[in-house]
């Protein structure tokens, strides 16, 4: 009986070091998230499409004109998405209110969806297309980068 609890110790403990291993090697051995290794990747794509200052100011102008439209969005989209949690976990499940209440989510989504297109088509406009192919050839959708690229070379 000692014999095979030690070997199913041994077989679990083996088990679980080969999981680990695995885990590691899907992660390219980071075993923890890949945030850090997305936010370098960011940098390096900035720093690779060498923005002039012309095109950071352009950049700046754009989502400068732009922020005022999307912030109510963002405040109304925290405002209704905590009520939809509210009535998710209430004692009382109403299912009608639910699904109100997530129509209402989803529109200001698709509100803020169709702003970022425009903002993000016109933050495009600023680059060459060499500047794109290199956006385009980056494992990152450029819309993020673009979208990060006017956060990161905001004016100090």
């Amino acid at each position: 009986m000692r014999k095979m609890f030690a070997r199913l110790t041994i077989l679990t403990l083996f088990a679980a070091a080969l999981m680990t291993a695995g885990a590691a090697y899907a992660n390219d051995g980071a075993i923890h998230g890949r945030r850090g290794d997305r936010k370098a990747e960011v940098k390096k794509v900035i720093a690779a499409l060498k923005l002039t200052d012309a095109q950071k100011a352009q950049m700046r102008a754009v989502a400068g004109k732009y922020r005022p439209e999307m912030k109510p969005l963002l405040k109304n989209m925290r405002v209704e998405r905590r009520k939809l949690g509210e009535l998710m976990n209430a004692e009382k499940i109403d299912d009608d209110a639910i699904r109100a209440q997530a129509g209402k989510v989803s529109s200001i989504g698709a509100d803020l969806a169709v702003k970022r297109a425009h903002e993000i088509s016109e933050l495009k406009a600023a680059l060459t297309p060499e500047q794109m192919q290199t956006l385009k050839d980056s494992k990152l959708k450029p819309g993020v980068v673009l979208m990060l690229i006017t956060r990161h070379h905001k004016k100090r």
